[in-house]
């Protein structure tokens, strides 16, 4: 299940690089229905592809870790819920979008809810020791400049 959801997040991560670049790269003609709203939505639009793909970058990151940061997982989850909420309130205030933007509505309610299922099995999972995460602990300890990350932040002699 570890496995499943580490590569699940390093999808999720690439996708949305992938789509925040495309939005820099093509600007508002990156969004379908869009491609005549003038200069300053291709500003916004290629700004929040910047965002995007850092957004991605982070799911990228989190996925990388030796263990899976399961609570930053579901933060980055809860964002992209809280997107799609925020293109429900969208619906509300000006009525139904272009049909992609709908498909995407879905993808954003319930991808998350994926990931918020399957976060707390990992977590557990992470709590228990394997030989592997023991080992990465060993080499960690005895290696001689990263002694200190193992034990946390030094103290002064002060406090």
């Amino acid at each position: 299940m570890a496995r499943a959801l580490r590569i699940l997040v390093i999808v999720m991560g690439v996708t949305c690089v992938v789509i925040g670049l495309v939005h820099v790269a093509a600007g508002i003609a990156s969004v379908p229905g869009e491609a005549h709203s003038g200069a300053t939505v291709d500003s916004r639009e290629r700004f929040y592809g910047v965002l995007f793909a850092a957004y991605g970058g982070a799911w990228l990151w989190a996925g990388r870790r030796a263990v899976l940061p399961v609570d930053l997982v579901r933060a980055l989850a809860a964002v992209m819920f809280l997107g799609g909420i925020a293109r429900l309130l969208s619906i509300a205030v000006n009525g139904a979008p272009q049909w992609f933007q709908t498909v995407l509505l879905v993808v954003e309610l319930v991808v998350p809810v994926v990931f918020v299922v399957l976060t707390p099995r990992v977590a557990v999972a992470d709590a228990r020791p394997t030989s592997h995460r023991r080992s990465e602990v060993a080499q960690l300890e005895s290696h001689p400049d990263r002694r200190s990350e193992s034990r946390g932040p030094k103290r002064s002699a002060l406090g």
